[in-house]
């Protein structure tokens, strides 16, 4: 673990925190404000997704990779499947303040029990929220659902 007082990292654990307790509102202030109205980091659809799960998403372990770059490992679980996930997160300072400006996922989201049913893909593209793309075609890259765009 690093000493992460007062620095990005401690916005990177605030923002998961956040999405542990179904916060979405209290997730999306961690991001960049030209990023909250993005679907994937709107406040309402954060707390239905995140606030809905049967294992709520919690911090594994952060990695300070740079100054700005941190890899972050966590874990969920919905009523179907369990999500293992690995992510690569810049951050970035504004007005003396941390603000996470992009997540981009590393390994997918290694499911315990392989993809996610039927329904848990839907509730995830419903929410307009990243889904593992091999779910929806057979390849191994997290991106949004298939309307969707990037995160």
């Amino acid at each position: 673990m690093i000493d992460e007082y007062g620095t990005a990292a401690t916005t990177i654990r605030a923002f998961y925190d956040a999405l542990g307790d179904g916060q979405g509102g209290n997730a999306s202030a961690m991001v960049v404000p030209e990023k909250r109205t993005r679907p994937a980091f709107a406040p309402e659809n954060m707390t239905r997704f995140y606030g809905s799960l049967a294992d709520p998403i919690r911090l594994i372990d952060i990695a300070q990779e740079n100054a700005n770059t941190f890899i972050v490992n966590y874990h969920y679980a919905t009523k179907s499947s369990g999500c293992n996930g690995r992510v690569c997160i810049t951050t970035t300072m504004r007005d003396g303040r941390n603000y996470i400006q992009g997540i981009r996922a590393l390994n997918g989201c290694q499911r315990r029990f392989g993809c996610p049913a039927s329904n848990a893909l839907r509730d995830m593209r419903d929410s307009r929220l990243p889904v593992p793309s091999r779910c929806w075609r057979g390849h191994a890259v997290f991106m949004s659902a298939p309307s969707g765009g990037a995160a």
